[in-house]
């Protein structure tokens, strides 16, 4: 529908252009045609007037002041001056009728001819006309005046039928209308447009000079022709151009409708497959079997298609691999940081625990050498005073009432019989803290880089004893097989301990069972399981455990390094961790190391080996 409104366009403006000027050019030949007709009844008074110049200057003269007895067509009267013109009397209507200037008795002095006017009334419709002339006689001649039959310069039976004519003097008399109604009409222009009887009619003026030739003023000859007559042409063009423009029209669409229907299917095409490219098919491509201009512009689509496809490919590609490139590069660093982090942490923990034992180490020993001979002392005193009381036996009664009143008022007995278990717990506490110390230091180790040989069931119990005060009030069941000394990083692995109880202790909650067991399994290597009766987790929780800074502790909890932590310790000792868990059951990890340490330069999935601290799981 829009190709054949656009189509019909340029021919609707063609038309619609002819229509303005091929209407104005009619109507500007009506108007001429009409100011035409004004000119020619012009020339034809002029003509007759003429005319009527000649027959009086052939008529007989008559005596001066007299009139001739019959006068002959197309003169009413002719009517010779008196010799002496002023003679005449003032009354009489003929006087004014003579020369009355010096230009008007020149004109005649030359032989030629006066026009006089005497203007028409409405009433009348037309004016009386006078001619004035010299007589032929020698000498001074008193002129003749003839009045000419008006209707002898203009024949009204002559005009076509419902033209109105109006004769008029520049000066504003009325000399002649073909009708009363016409009488009334002021003067105008040429092509004014007027209302005349009830009917539109338009005015065509032209101009009747007669000063040079009757020394009078110009006529104006206004001729008024009803509208539609003077504007049939352009009326029965208008009546004519209306189908012609439509069959012309139809023709145009009829021969149009063929093409555009022939230019829609590849237009639609290429619509379709532009659309299709837009939204990301670059395999799209058009098929059009026109041998024109429509199948280059589908050639030069498919080809554009094709290397657009190209070009989207390859980049895709360079994304994806510059992506990975990106990604390495910053695991990389996150790796590297965590790294430093952690070695960081480690030492600076090692170094501090290792001062706290060895400063407690000190006064534990002088503490507890001291006890021993405090108790030595305490021992000799004791055999003093059973010797003193032996010798009161067989003293006097009063020194033995005395003594015994002593005895009695300090409880000797009570504080011997104390004084042995005081010496037994102050013992067990010293040794208690001794123990602690030594686990200290054996959890503290500083790996300088070099493997040893760990026990590491003795790790596992350093640990829970370092993290006795988090375990408060939790079962904690241990099952320690034999185990072979294992090759690794005693303090490394120390931290795998801590942050896999820890998370047990947060599953739990602070109540509730932890089981550890070690044993070797088929292959030889050491395993180790970490298991709770916690709250456990959800699939997608487990699918992220190991990852860096992820956590499902409130914020402030953790940081989410802790298992990522782990798994990159184990997995640099060439073992492996592995989870199992249960939402509402609980939670198992199972730590795999080989005996003799297989060292691994980075972890293959990219999992940080950062923060050691603190245990940051995700439970």
């Amino acid at each position: 529908m829009v190709f054949s409104v656009s189509a019909l366009l340029p021919l609707v403006a063609f038309a619609g252009f002819s229509l303005v000027q091929v209407s104005g050019q009619l109507e500007r030949d009506a108007y001429s045609q009409l100011h035409e007709a004004s000119k020619t009844i012009g020339m034809s008074i002029l003509d007759r007037l003429s005319a009527h110049e000649l027959a009086l200057a052939a008529l007989p003269l008559p005596p001066p002041g007299k009139e001739l007895d019959s006068s002959p067509e197309p003169f009413l009267s002719v009517w010779r001056a008196p010799v002496d013109a002023e003679a005449v009397s003032m009354s009489d209507p003929r006087a004014r009728l003579l020369p009355r200037n010096e230009v008007e008795r020149r004109h005649l002095a030359s032989g030629r001819s006066v026009l006089r006017v005497m203007p028409a009334s409405e009433a009348e419709g037309r004016a009386r006309l006078f001619l004035v002339r010299s007589a032929p006689d020698a000498g001074p001649s008193p002129p003749l005046v003839a009045e000419m039959v008006p209707d002898a310069l203009w024949r009204s039976d002559a005009f076509p039928g419902g033209v109105q004519v109006v004769l008029r003097d520049v000066s504003g008399p009325l000399l002649f209308a073909s009708t009363p109604a016409a009488a009334r009409l002021p003067t105008g222009e040429s092509n004014d447009r007027l209302s005349l009887e009830g009917e539109e009619h338009v005015r065509g003026a032209w101009t009747l000079f007669l000063e040079s030739m009757y020394a009078a003023p110009a006529w104006s000859i206004e001729q008024l022709r009803p509208e539609s007559d003077v504007l049939e042409p352009l009326v029965k063009f208008r009546q004519a151009f209306a189908p012609v423009a439509l069959l012309a029209g139809l023709m145009v669409l009829f021969l149009s409708s063929g093409l555009i229907r022939r230019s829609l299917v590849p237009i639609d095409a290429m619509r379709k497959a532009t659309e299709a490219l837009a939204e990301g098919d670059f395999s799209v491509r058009v098929q059009i079997d026109t041998d024109d201009e429509f199948r280059n512009l589908g050639d030069t689509f498919n080809d554009m298609a094709s290397r657009i496809q190209d070009l989207t490919a390859n980049l895709e590609a360079k994304v994806r691999a510059r992506t990975r490139e990106l990604q390495e590069t910053l695991d990389e660093l996150r790796r590297t940081q965590a790294q430093l982090v952690h070695q960081e942490k480690m030492a600076s923990l090692g170094q501090f625990v290792a001062g706290i034992a060895h400063e407690m180490n000190n006064p534990l020993a002088f503490v507890e050498g001291n006890l021993h001979f405090l108790r030595q002392y305490t021992e000799t005193l004791v055999d003093a005073l059973s010797a003193y009381e032996q010798g009161v036996d067989g003293a006097e009664p009063g020194l033995q009432q005395k003594m015994a009143k002593v005895r009695e008022e300090l409880e000797i007995s009570d504080l011997l019989d104390d004084l042995g278990s005081t010496f037994e717990g102050c013992a067990d506490g010293i040794q208690r803290a001794t123990k602690l110390v030594e686990d200290l230091r054996t959890f503290s180790r500083l790996d300088d880089g070099d493997c040893v040989e760990v026990e590491l069931n003795e790790s596992i119990e350093s640990t829970l004893n370092v993290l006795s005060s988090r375990l408060e009030g939790i079962e904690v069941v241990r099952d320690l097989g034999d185990l072979p000394l294992v090759e690794c990083l005693g303090a490394q692995i120390n931290q795998v301990f801590v942050n896999l109880l820890s998370n047990a202790a947060d599953a739990v909650g602070g109540s509730g069972r932890i089981g550890v067991r070690t044993q070797v399994d088929e292959s030889g290597s050491v395993v180790v399981d970490v298991e709770d009766d916690g709250c456990g987790m959800e699939p997608d929780v487990i699918a992220r455990a190991f990852e860096p800074f992820y956590t499902t502790k409130d914020v402030g909890g953790g940081s989410g390094l802790g298992l990522s932590v782990s798994y990159g310790i184990v997995e640099r000792h060439g073992g492996r961790i592995d989870v199992e868990s249960t939402p509402g059951r609980g939670t198992r990890f199972r730590v795999t190391l080989p005996v003799r340490h297989q060292p691994i330069a980075a972890p293959e999935d990219g999992r940080d080996t950062g923060e050691a601290l603190g245990g940051e799981g995700h439970e």
